[in-house]
C-alpha cells in the first residue's frame, strides 16, 4: 500500500518517574495545529504519581493512550510504544522535552516534500541556563542546533524525530544495559541503510532534563554511558573514524572536544563553551 502523508501521527513517549516534565510535554503535545494525531506514554514503573498526570491529561484529549510496564529501560518502552503505534508515521520524543505547537505540522510537511525520507526530525534547544545543562547540550546536543543548516544526516536523537512506520517495522531499539548511550544511534544507522533521514532545524523541542536535576554526578554517569556505548558497538556508526578513535582508547574519546569546540564556533556558543570548559573538559 502506498504511502499517505495524511494518515494519523503516532506520537510516542517512554517515562520514568518525571511526573512533572511530563505534564509539560503533555501540555504542549495536545495544543498542535496538525489535528489527525494520538498520544502514546508508556510507563517504565513510575512511582512518582505519573499515573494521575495521565489521567489528567487523557480528560482533555481522548486519543491519549497509556500503557505501563515493569521498570526494564528507555529502549524498550520505546519499542512497546512503536509496537502499539497506528499511525503510518510514528513521532518519538522524551518525557523532559516541550514540543512547539506546528511541531506535527512541520513533520508532514517535511515528509509531503521530501517522499524519499525514511525519517523526519529537528533541532534541539536548552531552556534550562545553568552550567550543568550547557555543558550536557554543549557535549551530546549541539550537532542538532537550531543554528544548523537543513540536511540529510545519519543520526537525529529520538527526543525529536520521527519515522516512517513501514521502514521500521522489523527494528528494536536495543537494550539500554547493551546499547548504554548509543541506543538512538544504532537504531539510526539501521534506519540509515533503508533510507534517507532529515534534518530540519526549523522543526524544535526544547529540552528540560536538568530543569529540577542540576548534578555533576549525573552528567558524569551519562558521559560514561555514552563513551561505553561508543566502545561496545557504537563505534561502527563512525566508519574508519570510529575505529580509530575505539583503539586510542580515553585519548581518542577525548578527540571529539574538537568537533565539538568547531560546531560552537560555528553556532555562535564558544562563550558558553568556553564558561563551562572545566566542566565539559572533565567530562569530554
Amino acid at each position: 500500500m502506498p504511502f499517505i502523508i495524511d494518515n494519523m501521527i503516532s506520537v510516542v513517549i517512554p517515562t520514568y518517574n518525571r511526573a512533572r516534565l511530563l505534564e509539560m510535554c503533555l501540555s504542549s503535545l495536545i495544543t498542535q495545529t496538525y489535528k489527525d494525531y494520538e498520544i502514546i506514554v508508556v510507563d517504565d514503573g513510575s512511582t512518582d504519581g505519573t499515573e494521575d498526570v495521565i489521567k489528567k491529561f487523557q480528560r482533555k484529549f481522548k486519543n491519549l493512550r497509556y500503557f505501563k510496564q515493569k521498570n526494564r529501560g528507555h529502549s524498550i518502552a520505546r519499542n512497546l510504544g512503536f509496537s502499539k503505534a497506528r499511525g503510518e508515521i510514528i513521532a518519538s520524543t522524551d518525557d523532559d522535552c516541550v514540543v512547539e505547537d506546528r511541531w506535527l505540522e512541520k513533520i508532514r510537511e517535511n515528509f509531503r516534500r521530501y517522499p524519499k525520507a525514511a525519517a523526519v526530525g529537528g533541532s534541539i534547544i536548552n531552556p534550562v541556563n545553568t552550567r550543568i545543562s550547557w555543558s550536557h547540550y554543549i557535549l551530546t546536543y549541539s550537532s542538532w542546533s537550531p543554528r544548523a543548516k537543513k540536511r540529510f544526516v545519519r543520526d537525529i536523537p529520538t527526543c525529536n524525530i520521527a519515522y516512517k512506520k513501514d521502514v521500521i517495522k522489523d527494528l528494536k531499539f536495543e537494550d539500554d544495559k547493551k546499547s548504554l548511550g548509543y541506543r538512538d544511534t544504532l537504531f539510526n544507522f539501521e534506519v540509515s541503510k533503508r533510507g534517507k533521514i532529515l534534518f530540519d532545524p526549523d522543526i524544535k523541542v526544547y529540552h528540560y532534563r536538568w530543569l529540577y536535576n542540576n548534578s555533576i554526578e549525573e552528567l558524569i554517569k551519562s558521559q560514561e554511558r555514552f563513551w561505553k556505548g561508543f566502545q561496545h558497538g557504537g563505534y561502527v556508526v563512525h566508519g574508519f573514524s570510529g575505529k580509530v578513535v575505539k583503539n586510542l582508547g580515553r585519548a581518542g574519546h577525548c578527540l571529539r572536544l574538537l568537533p565539538i569546540f568547531y560546531r560552537c564556533v560555528r553556532y555562535g556558543m564558544v562563550l558558553k563553551f568556553i564558561k563551562n570548559c572545566g566542566i565539559i573538559l572533565r567530562n569530554g
